[in-house]
């Protein structure tokens, strides 16, 4: 009895949306939307990609120590930038963050760069001059960020994320 009711319903519906639609004037959006309506069921609408940028972002954000945020933000401008490499290692993601880590660290050219990008930003932040290091130079004191300071932050940041790492090789 409760397949006669629900086929009734489902008449009855049928019915009723071709009421609706026998009243309205075609319109190619409409048409569209009526389409593509079940384009999207049961999937993400959030491309693989930027899902994994994001993941790697926010990883950036919680793992590294930087109190005005400025070297947070450059870094997850470089993973954003670099999303092409990215989706060359999706299945491991952190293996890309680790090697684009590692690569400041072991070319100071890019740990300069890198840094020189932080200081501009801070500066455009705070509507002040920043301070730029010159390589074998001491850093001005109140130069938040430094060729160590970074260094050291990157390590840091690098260490957590080779336990990550290991979490991500076990799945």
């Amino acid at each position: 009895m409760s397949t006669e009711k629900e086929e009734k319903r489902k008449k009855q519906d049928t019915i009723l949306q071709q009421e609706i639609r026998n009243n309205r004037k075609f319109s190619m959006a409409e048409a569209i939307g009526r389409e593509g309506g079940h384009f999207m069921k049961g999937h993400n609408p959030v491309p693989a990609i930027d899902r994994l940028v994001a993941k790697l972002n926010d990883f950036i954000r919680d793992h590294t120590r930087d109190t005005s945020r400025v070297l947070i933000s450059v870094l997850q401008e470089k993973v954003k930038n670099n999303s092409l490499s990215l989706s060359e290692q999706s299945e491991k993601p952190f293996t890309f963050l680790h090697g684009l880590i590692r690569s400041y660290l072991d070319y100071p050219e890019r740990l300069y760069e890198l840094t020189r990008q932080a200081d501009i930003k801070w500066g455009q932040i705070n509507n002040e001059k920043p301070y730029f290091q010159k390589p074998g130079d001491p850093p001005h004191p109140e130069d938040e960020y430094s060729h160590e300071s970074v260094a050291a932050r990157l390590t840091d940041l690098l260490e957590t994320m080779e336990a990550s790492m290991e979490e991500e090789n076990k799945d």
